[in-house]
């Protein structure tokens, strides 16, 4: 296990707007840092960020014992390491933007001071 993932880990995050009236998988991979934009505007395509990030993730599947389908589902391996032919962020670039649609004005003001989360606060 890598000291100190969450951290790391939590800082990063993929997020789609509003209810799906479709499968999400419609929108392709997004990976954030919540740290410097809160409001994930700027999706990160960066294939060393987004190997870390998937390697982090394997770890924690592996740690609790995931079912093979959550593996699958994410495009990652359930044996052996995890290798820049699982990547998803730059393959699937073109179809993230071509889909994507902004927040309505005002959505993240209803979050909590401080809050980081990737869903609309309701405490």
């Amino acid at each position: 296990m890598v000291q100190g993932w969450s951290a790391n880990f939590a800082a990063f995050t993929s997020r789609f707007a509003g209810r799906f009236p479709r499968d999400p998988h419609h929108h392709g991979t997004l990976l954030f840092d919540l740290a410097t934009d809160p409001e994930q505007r700027q999706p990160i395509v960066d294939d060393e960020i987004e190997l870390r990030m998937a390697k982090l993730l394997v770890g924690l599947l592996r740690d609790t014992e995931a079912p093979a389908s959550q593996y699958e589902r994410l495009g990652l391996p359930v044996d052996g390491p995890v290798e820049n032919q699982h990547l998803l962020v730059r393959a699937q670039q073109n179809q993230a933007e071509a889909t994507a649609v902004a927040l309505p004005p005002g959505s993240t003001s209803s979050r909590p001071a401080g809050c980081r989360c990737a869903r609309r606060c309701r405490s």
